[in-house]
């Protein structure tokens, strides 16, 4: 049954993926929105089950809905221009001297 239900997922985003840029967009933003617990359940079940190309699938069908409704893009589009910390620029790496949650010296 889950298999079924990955799979029904994944067509369904596959199939929602070239629509995501045109006018009906919206329309599939907000289902994506609402199944996204769905989406992820199937994506954590492909990774469990060993179905990497379900998976693959499903994840390359979704980038374009995480590109445009993750947290990440809403506080980018909610900062105000010239305000605050800024999303662009590099992502910081762990603190030199800090390995496996103590301090190095």
């Amino acid at each position: 049954m889950r298999a079924w239900r990955c799979a029904v997922y994944r067509d369904l985003a596959e199939a929602a993926e070239p629509a995501l840029t045109g006018a009906g967009g919206p329309e599939w933003l907000d289902w994506l929105d609402e199944e996204r617990d769905n989406t992820r359940a199937a994506l954590t079940w492909a990774w469990e089950a060993g179905e990497t190309e379900t998976g693959l699938r499903l994840a390359a069908a979704l980038w374009r809905f995480w590109h445009a409704r993750s947290p990440l893009a809403l506080l980018a589009r909610a900062r105000p221009s010239g305000r605050g910390p800024s999303l662009a620029g590099p992502i910081p790496g762990p603190r030199r001297g800090v390995c496996r949650g103590r301090r190095a010296g």
